[in-house]
């Protein structure tokens, strides 16, 4: 079976304003640009995704991954990581190599 991740019906607020409203389906291999000015909710969709998100937000909707919803498994927090562009233009390795030590530094906090 392909590898996809999927949100449906998402729906994100701060303080009961709606930043965004959201379905996706995205197929294993491709990359999903979420683009929008400062305050829009992009962090936002990605402490959501990992079960992050603040306690000032509140959001409706589920998160699947490979067809099984996983949107109440505990937060995914010490195992993903941003390229910001900053990182992406200064740093001397990859988004890869980059992702794997700040997964490692993180577990290392966590400990």
């Amino acid at each position: 079976m392909p590898s996809s991740l999927q949100i449906k019906d998402l729906q994100l607020f701060r303080q009961n304003e709606q930043l965004l409203s959201i379905n996706e389906h995205i197929a294993g291999g491709d990359i999903l640009t979420v683009m929008g000015p400062s305050g829009s909710g992009k962090s936002s969709l990605l402490n959501w995704l990992t079960g992050t998100l603040a306690n000032d937000f509140t959001a409706t909707g589920t998160v699947w991954l490979n067809d099984e919803n996983v949107t109440h498994l505990p937060a995914f927090a010490p195992y993903w990581c941003s390229v910001s562009r900053r990182t992406a233009v200064f740093a001397p390795i990859s988004g890869g190599q980059y992702c794997f030590c700040h997964a490692k530094r993180k577990q290392k906090t966590a400990s």
